[in-house]
């Protein structure tokens, strides 16, 4: 293999990585992001960058580890708190240590292997190690698939998803998190949540969005006086 074939091979899995991490979010959601400690960050799409009609969510430039929980919001009016869904990041954390270990295996040692040329050996040695762990991760996702109340269908399309394109196996636990339905509004979950100082930023940024929902409704409609009170509570 040639060292221009090799570096797009390299690539390619850096690239397969970072699609299977894209979320497309409508203007009223976000993400609660949990970090393997269990620290809380809010998490916002871009506001300029859409893609048919929703916002494009990068996960890929966080930690494959951290947990991503989509939460929406009304715009129009507060809600009150629902705790307890949080509790489920913890089951997560054995599949967040593995993350963090194919993370170094597929995304850092198999592209330097490739790119430096370090042989077929050491290729084939760390495609060993890879699929060696996608199984054992496998196995514990379906043994622990009802504590993680996921269906038996669903962890078969993981693990062939896993196999296929191994980098699916970093995403592992952000793709379950994902999948976990969260009914408490995002502002209520992030002031539960955050430490002040992140809870400041994150009412920022919903102000912002706040902002543009009022870019397109007329002033003096009801519900511009509505997204304007909700603003001003959240400043």
């Amino acid at each position: 293999m040639t060292l221009a074939a090799e570096s797009l091979l390299a690539l390619l899995i850096i690239g397969l990585y970072l699609n299977d991490s894209v979320s497309l979010l409508p203007g009223n959601q976000a993400m609660l992001a949990q970090g393997v400690r269990g620290q809380w960050a809010a998490r916002f799409a871009a506001r300029r960058f859409t893609l048919l009609g929703k916002h494009v969510f990068v996960g890929g430039v966080l930690p494959p580890n951290t947990l991503l929980f989509k939460l929406a919001w009304t715009m129009e009016a507060d809600a009150p708190a629902s705790p307890g869904w949080e509790a489920y990041g913890q089951r997560l954390r054995p599949f967040q240590w593995a993350a963090a270990f194919l993370l170094v295996v597929i995304m850092v040692l198999l592209p330097l292997a490739l790119v430096l040329r370090a042989g077929d050996a050491a290729v084939l040695t760390l495609l060993a190690l890879t699929y060696t762990s996608i199984v054992g991760v496998w196995i514990a996702l379906w043994l622990a698939r009802h504590r993680l109340e996921l269906s038996s269908a669903y962890c078969l399309k993981l693990g062939a998803e896993m196999l296929l394109c191994p980098p699916v196996a970093v995403n592992l636990p952000r793709r379950i998190s994902l999948q976990r339905a969260v009914d408490e509004d995002f502002v209520s979950a992030c002031r539960r949540l955050l430490p002040p100082s992140q809870w400041a930023d994150a009412a920022e940024s919903l102000v912002m969005r706040i902002d543009d929902e009022l870019e397109s409704e007329d002033a003096g409609s009801t519900r511009h006086v509505q997204l304007t009170q909700r603003k001003e509570s959240l400043v």
